[in-house]
């Protein structure tokens, strides 16, 4: 019986990669039409044939063409999870531990995130999807911070906390893409550090 349900597990575990890989080379494909050809000039057709799909395959994964050109959903490691809803350190601490664990893999994609946050300043649709896409993680922030905290996800606190963050989160992705400095984690980290004293008055 275990060894069955092993091999279903295998089986769905293998098919979820997959759907990852290509979700990701349709956004590669997406990305790159869009830097060379402009948003405008590039078709739902065109990137699934850069990325040698069928337009029906293309559909499967994303409802326009603006919508592949986003990050792939939030997606906290389990592990990642526990640990901070189970976390002894100080809150905003293991806050930032949880969140720097997203940002693993984003140092090569500073070029094509770059061409994203461009782009997106100037086509409504795009800021649409992009703007949906920084609520639903914000919603995730406050689900866990919730979760932690022993509150209603719709409870003030949470939903605050997590407000702050998702904006914190944003300064730093915006002087990370826009720079050729530093690391996205640390971007991260130095926006997280200055939420401690963000509100405290300083001497004249």
């Amino acid at each position: 019986m275990h060894h069955k349900a092993d091999i279903i597990n295998r089986a769905a575990d293998l098919r979820s990669r997959r759907r990852m890989r290509t979700a990701e080379t349709i956004r590669k494909a997406a990305l790159r039409l869009v830097a060379e050809r402009g948003l405008d000039n590039v078709t739902t057709e065109m990137i699934a044939q850069e990325a040698g799909i069928s337009l029906r395959t293309f559909f499967n994964y994303f409802a326009f063409k603006e919508e592949a050109l986003m990050p792939p959903p939030i997606d906290f490691a389990p592990e990642a999870v526990a640990g901070f809803i189970n976390g002894q350190g100080s809150l905003l601490a293991d806050i930032a531990e949880l969140l720097l664990t997203q940002f693993d893999n984003v140092e090569e994609d500073r070029a094509r995130l770059r061409v994203l946050f461009q782009i997106s300043q100037t086509h409504p649709k795009l800021v649409l999807v992009r703007d949906k896409a920084f609520q639903q993680y914000e919603e995730e922030i406050g689900r866990l911070i919730a979760h932690r905290l022993g509150l209603d996800a719709q409870h003030r606190r949470p939903r605050l906390m997590a407000a702050v963050l998702a904006a914190a989160i944003k300064v730093a992705m915006t002087g990370w893409v826009m720079s050729d400095q530093g690391t996205a984690a640390n971007h991260l980290r130095s926006s997280l550090a200055a939420l401690a004293d963000l509100f405290v008055e300083k001497p004249a």
